[in-house]
């Protein structure tokens, strides 16, 4: 992740919380493996959301309009329990929100110390299967907990 990143996410959703409450995230499934075991609890938690399949992510207990989308913020989630569920969970993630007219992303993967190739067939065909005219940036996070071959996807993607 290059270090403008965060400037252009800043400008994107005009939200300090917004900023504040991704950084939180990353640290704590960063740091925190007790937690980060249930990274889709950890992320509704700290971002105080909660999913629902059908209006994206809404209002949970901090303060927002309850039944509205919070900064245009929407999440997907996948899990992988194998290397050959990779794909499926990270396009189940990808899927749940993004549209056609979806111009930025971030990919949140989580990973198990070691476990990642960049260069990999599942991470190449996915990006040759990409829009053109989406902008994908990714976050790849530690968890000292998730056994080798297990992933954990997570999708944001603002209005």
């Amino acid at each position: 992740m290059d270090a403008g990143w965060w400037g252009q996410w800043a400008l994107w959703h005009s939200s300090r919380q917004t900023l504040a409450a991704v950084r939180d995230t990353r640290m704590a499934l960063a740091v925190d493996g007790e937690r980060s075991l249930r990274v889709n609890a950890d992320i509704e938690d700290l971002l105080a959301l909660r999913s629902d399949p059908c209006e994206g992510v809404r209002a949970g207990d901090d303060g927002a309009p309850a039944g509205g989308v919070v900064w245009g913020l929407r999440a997907g989630f996948g899990v992988a329990c194998s290397p050959a569920d990779q794909p499926r969970a990270l396009q189940g993630a990808w899927s749940q929100v993004v549209k056609p007219d979806t111009r930025r992303a971030l990919l949140l993967r989580v990973h198990a110390p070691g476990d990642f190739n960049p260069k990999s067939a599942l991470w190449t065909a996915w990006r040759e299967g990409l829009q053109p005219h989406c902008r994908v940036s990714y976050w790849d996070v530690w968890d000292p907990h998730l056994a080798v071959g297990h992933k954990r996807f997570v999708v944001w993607v603002g209005d």
